[in-house]
């Protein structure tokens, strides 16, 4: 007997600080079974092993660097070469909330100034969510911005609105901001019926 094969066709899924790796078994398990596996990550060096499944966890990883990873295959004879690398994953989270939020009131509408996440979770920040109710229903913003500040319309002049917003970004929407309060305003319709009594020059 000898050593098993190469694994082959290595990939990965994203995570928080993780990645979860997958590949197919060897061509050939050398004559013997195959009795594990172990992945390695590039760079950094960090690991995970199986006892023959074909997919493992390797965590504490850097969320926002990219990674490659390679398996090796052990039998009874010994280890396998390292497969192929995998294609570069890198691992993410949500993004922060953001903060410093100022609404401004207008007419059935508010503008939302807010200062962008501390932290985009490994992933840029691609569009954000608008919340008029106190974070019970959330809208995306369309078309998709990450500019300050968001216009928010199509609301009830007279009505307090409890506005918060999330960052989204390609792991999902993050943790939503503090809540501020706004209520839209506009001018005074236009008077009617307007007529006169006359007098003494008046």
């Amino acid at each position: 007997r000898g050593v098993p094969g190469v694994p082959r066709t290595v990939s990965g899924v994203a995570g928080d600080s993780r990645v979860s790796v997958s590949w197919v078994a060897p061509a050939s398990d050398g004559g013997a079974p195959i009795s594990g596996y172990a992945v390695t990550s590039t760079p950094g060096g960090k690991s995970c092993t199986t006892a023959g499944a074909l997919t493992c966890e390797v965590t504490g990883l850097t969320n926002g660097a990219g990674y490659t990873f390679t398996v090796v295959a052990t039998n009874s004879a010994g280890t396998s070469a390292a497969s192929a690398a995998s294609a570069v994953v890198t691992p993410r989270t949500t993004p922060g909330a953001p903060t410093g939020l100022v609404a401004t009131a207008g007419d059935r509408s508010a503008s939302v100034a807010f200062v962008a996440p501390g932290s985009d979770g490994g992933a840029a920040v691609s569009n954000y969510e608008v919340s008029v109710d106190n974070g019970a229903t959330w809208v995306a913003r369309d078309p998709a911005s990450v500019a300050s500040p968001v216009v928010i319309g199509g609301l009830t002049n007279g009505v307090a609105y409890q506005v918060k917003l999330r960052a989204v970004n390609a792991a999902g929407p993050g943790a939503p901001s503090v809540a501020v309060a706004v209520t839209p305003r506009g001018v005074p319709g236009v008077p009617r019926t307007v007529s006169g009594v006359a007098g003494d020059s008046r």
